[in-house]
């Protein structure tokens, strides 16, 4: 399967499994490219959600968000469901 053939629910729920308390060190990022929106837009209304985004500094550049060890689980959750709604 791939990333962009999973639900919300399903991403939400690998998160899930694969963080535990045994879990040293966490890091995602997600890379905007198939909201149909252009990148700043996607930061735009993400930080409209009060979820800190940003442009890559690319040539040709994408929105992303990145989640570390100091974001609680709900926070990763409420993410993956904003960017899933960016797409609907």
């Amino acid at each position: 399967m791939f990333a962009s053939d999973a639900s919300e629910d399903e991403i939400v729920s690998r998160v899930r499994r694969a963080i535990t308390p045994r879990t040293r060190a966490v890091g995602v990022t997600w890379v905007h490219s198939s909201t149909g929106l252009g990148p700043d837009e996607v930061v735009k209304r993400l930080l409209a959600k009060k979820i800190l985004a940003s442009t890559s500094p690319y040539a040709v550049s994408y929105a992303r968000v990145s989640a570390g060890i100091m974001v609680q689980p709900e926070e990763v959750e409420r993410a993956i469901r904003e960017i899933g709604a960016l797409a609907a």
